[in-house]
């Protein structure tokens, strides 16, 4: 009952849309680390981006990446469900991609990965991980 009375009511919650590109995170702390982590800085208007514009500039990345290397065309129906639901914090992407997205990622996809799996069946292993 005291968690219930804590949480927002629903209609009050705020709502990101992928249109505006102008919204920010709910919280001081998520826009935070949003700023100092994952917004790039846009030398043209002296200023980081928005959360907004932090996540079309992941799906832009990741379209051109699917069609380019993979052959696969994101449907605009589905782009803008999936970056809809990253907006409004229904869904997270890899925060490393979410960060790198665009020409550092294009040179070095590792930076998409935050951490993997190795069966150890060798010595050699070690030296891999």
């Amino acid at each position: 009952a005291a968690a219930s009375a804590l949480a927002m009511p629903e209609e009050q919650a705020p709502v990101v849309t992928r249109h505006s590109h102008s919204g920010e995170l709910p919280t001081v702390f998520q826009q935070f680390i949003h700023k100092s982590r994952y917004a790039r800085w846009l030398d043209a208007e002296n200023r980081r981006e928005t959360w907004g514009e932090t996540v079309g500039r992941y799906f832009n990345f990741m379209e051109s990446h699917l069609q380019r290397k993979h052959g696969y065309t994101l449907s605009p129906s589905l782009r803008d469900e999936l970056e809809l639901a990253v907006l409004n914090l229904d869904v997270m992407p890899s925060m490393r991609a979410l960060m790198t997205a665009g020409p550092a990622l294009e040179r070095e996809n590792v930076c998409a990965y935050n951490c993997s799996y190795l069966p150890v069946a060798t010595v050699r292993a070690f030296d891999e991980s």
